[in-house]
């Protein structure tokens, strides 16, 4: 899956636009931490998901390369990886991406 341009989030009343060139597969974990992180509250720094909880996607969006997404997402500085590669922390520039100024309704997947 190539790059999508998108003006992500998409510019609305309640959300400020942040021009952000994610992948497909990108676009799908940083829905699945932002669906986990409502839950508890929303996204902030240093929320956590664990590996499983992307791969498991694999499933519902077959093809997508979901490892080499978590990488990506890694190498942009929007995760963090733990010392032995099983968890994922949200860095202070992804929680401020996926934040309720930011990604409120921004994906089709999301519901506020």
């Amino acid at each position: 899956m190539g790059e999508v341009g998108l003006e992500w989030p998409l510019s609305n009343s309640r959300t400020r636009a942040k021009k952000m060139d994610l992948t497909s597969v990108e676009q799908v974990i940083l829905d699945r931490f932002y669906e986990k992180s409502r839950m508890a509250g929303g996204p902030r720094t240093g929320y956590m998901l664990r590996k499983q909880a992307v791969v498991c996607l694999e499933g519902e969006h077959p093809g997508l390369d979901l490892e080499g997404g978590l990488a990506s997402l890694v190498a942009k500085g929007l995760l963090l990886p733990s010392e032995s590669g099983t968890l994922y922390y949200l860095s202070e520039a992804g929680a401020e991406a996926l934040g309720p100024k930011n990604l409120l309704n921004a994906s089709p997947n999301r519901q506020a």
